[in-house]
């Protein structure tokens, strides 16, 4: 069985990245979570594919 895509990690995690985001005191709790969906990085997750980067976004790897 195949891991699951980015797509639908995203999917079902979709709701809980927009509480998380309203309980960090975001402005827009929505567009925080759409900033990380598949359709705003290149390639997946990983390091140095996001497009839009957020400023309640996190590094995904080390320098």
């Amino acid at each position: 069985m195949a891991p699951p895509s980015f797509a639908e990690l995203f999917a079902a995690h979709h709701q809980s990245m927009v509480r998380l985001a309203g309980l960090l005191g975001a402005d827009d709790p929505e567009d925080i979570a759409q900033r990380r969906s598949p359709a705003s990085t290149h390639a997946g997750p990983g390091c140095g594919t996001t497009v839009r980067p957020s400023p309640m976004s996190v590094p995904s790897c080390a320098t």
